[in-house]
């Protein structure tokens, strides 16, 4: 009973870094010790079809749970404090940048590099929220989009999808998803579809590459979340704010770097 609790309440603690933008609910999952016996369930699912059943199951409840909850607190947070909060999910972010880079043996430098520089182009140009957000498609995109996030250590989905333009509508869907799930299932359905044969796909490759190309694919990490922290801190600061924001935001920027570097070394 207490290994269910415990892989239940860090389902909870993973989920929470899946809705917090600039926090990589996997990097999360990979300080608790749970990242790598997820994707190999994943990917291996049945070569022990009810263990591994029994053990994505309980860490999927403790995430739904925190996805469900979290979603109508930090849909808040933006609202009332957006300057204060973002600085706090950057410095989060950048945490996460010294674990990832801890985790590096050989240092590939040129790669980070110009993952980070293509990644910061993708983001400037023009972002999914143009599209029609009913269209199936596109949902089934998003879908995909947020299991390759989700899987990835080190890529905040939230992040991204806020770089994106469609963070809100997805920070809606999981703040009114019983709701939604009556009122028009397959807006549920296909975004599931998506996260459901995205998860496969990214789980099987991740569990490759981790076990034989670790240098190249943390590098690759590493440049996807400096990326992501220079280009939430430039459109940050684009916002109207006030001298007194700033500093307090820079102070919780500050306290969030600690957080997460502190979380990745002692969880």
């Amino acid at each position: 009973m207490r290994n269910i609790i415990l892989l239940i309440l860090k389902g909870f603690v993973i989920g929470c870094g899946k809705i917090l933008p600039g926090v990589s609910g996997s990097l999360i999952a990979l300080s608790l010790g749970v990242y790598e016996p997820a994707v190999e369930a994943i990917s291996n699912i049945f070569n022990n079809f009810k263990k591994n059943i029994i053990y994505l199951g309980l860490l999927g409840i403790g995430i739904l749970i925190s996805i469900i909850i979290g979603s109508h607190i930090i849909s808040y947070l933006l609202n009332k404090c957006y300057l204060i909060s973002m600085f706090l999910f950057i410095g989060l972010i950048m945490g996460s940048v010294i674990d990832v880079k801890n985790k590096i043996v050989k240092k590939k430098y040129l790669i980070t590099i110009l993952v980070a520089v293509l990644s910061f182009y993708l983001f400037s140009i023009k972002g999914i929220s143009e599209y029609d957000f009913n269209s199936l498609t596109s949902l089934f995109i998003i879908g995909f989009i947020d299991a390759f996030t989700m899987i990835v250590p080190g890529i905040s989905g939230t992040a991204i999808f806020m770089l994106l333009g469609c963070y809100d509508e997805l920070l809606y869907i999981f703040a009114n998803m019983i709701g939604i799930l009556f009122k028009s299932p397959f807006i549920i359905i296909i975004l599931s579809l998506g996260l459901l044969i995205g998860i496969i796909i990214t789980s099987n490759l991740m569990n490759y590459l981790l076990k034989n190309k670790s240098d190249l694919i943390y590098s690759i990490i590493l440049g996807f979340s400096l990326s992501t922290a220079v280009f939430l801190f430039i459109k940050t600061v684009s916002t109207n704010f006030n001298i007194i924001e700033f500093i307090i935001g820079i102070i919780f920027l500050i306290i969030g770097c600690i957080i997460t570097n502190y979380k990745s070394h002692k969880i």
